[in-house]
């Protein structure tokens, strides 16, 4: 893939550019990035012409970033395309009860992504994440390295209840949570470390933890707070784009579509991911038999939903 040229930053296209993962994104990368453009691409004219009047305003704070609006003819010029649209908040902390809700949406997106430049990155940050990531690459006009979808949510609560349980700041804690967003998800005990220096966790340590993961996004919902979450979504996003435009080096948790690795095959699910050259490649950490395990349910598990919404963007085409 094309990396810029010293001083460059990326043209960011952002699908859903007026919702609350798409609008934090924005917020976020303007008030972070040392250059470059985005472009705030929505259906609801008014609101994402709402954000912009408040984005704009962002140049007078030392913003670097240039923002504008632009039509899904932006994805030919891109660098990067955020892929944030969704047409509603999650209703629970079940996720895979957005496996259709999000099928018209889709449907009218896929024919949209074949403008994406074959050397450009697409980040899918829409739920069922997973699902969406395999579908899109399906559709056959994209490789499945130059589309990741975002995932690194799961181990920054992983790695908040390691570092509850240590009694250090998180900030200092390593460890990987993979497998499928919101679903089957596989904590890998086997490869925490705390300042760089391996740490175990007893078995019996373990169900708080456990317990942290499973029930943190319902946590969430139950506060009733009218929005999905979106701060650490937009970061994260961030991060995934500013790791792969600048070659950095750190791997990173992302929702990638394996291709052998971890032995599976055809499926998209959150595995590290090295960012640093031509081509994003998953890291193969070892694992245990029991991590092993669960990362083959994960795999089940997202083939399930990746079937269910296949056939409920071919019923909102009328292919059905």
């Amino acid at each position: 893939m094309v990396r810029p040229r010293d001083g460059d930053g990326p043209l960011v296209a952002v699908i859903g550019g007026a919702g609350t993962v798409g609008s934090a994104f924005a917020f976020h990368w303007l008030a972070s990035a040392p250059a470059g453009d985005l472009v705030l691409v929505d259906v609801d004219a008014d609101a994402v012409q709402a954000q912009l009047m408040d984005l704009q305003h962002l140049r007078g704070l030392g913003a670097r970033p240039g923002v504008r609006i632009g039509s899904t003819e932006a994805l030919a010029e891109a660098d990067v395309v955020v892929v944030a649209a969704s047409l509603s908040a999650p209703a629970g902390p079940d996720r895979a009860a957005m496996v259709t809700r999000n099928a018209g949406l889709l449907a009218g997106l896929l024919p949209n992504l074949r403008l994406v430049r074959p050397d450009a990155l697409v980040v899918v940050a829409t739920n069922p994440v997973d699902a969406i990531t395999t579908l899109v690459v399906d559709s056959g006009s994209l490789r499945a390295e130059q589309v990741l979808g975002l995932s690194l949510n799961d181990t920054l609560r992983f790695r908040a209840a390691l570092a509850q349980h240590f009694g250090v700041e998180i900030g200092r804690v390593e460890g990987w949570n993979l497998g499928q967003h919101g679903g089957a998800q596989v904590p890998v005990y086997s490869a925490v470390s705390v300042d760089g220096r391996p740490r175990s966790v007893a078995p019996a340590d373990r169900p708080p933890i456990d317990s942290y993961l499973a029930d943190w996004f319902r946590s969430y919902q139950e506060l009733r707070p009218g929005r999905s979450t979106g701060w650490a979504s937009a970061a994260g996003i961030g991060r995934m784009i500013d790791t792969w435009w600048n070659r950095r080096p750190a791997p990173l948790p992302c929702s990638r579509v394996l291709g052998g690795e971890y032995g599976l095959k055809g499926v998209a699910l959150g595995v590290p991911v090295d960012l640093s050259g031509d081509r994003p490649a998953v890291v193969e950490l070892r694992l245990t038999g029991a991590e092993e395990a669960g990362l083959l349910r994960a795999g089940e598990a997202v083939g399930r939903a990746v079937r269910a919404l296949r056939d409920a963007v071919a019923r909102e085409r009328g292919d059905a």
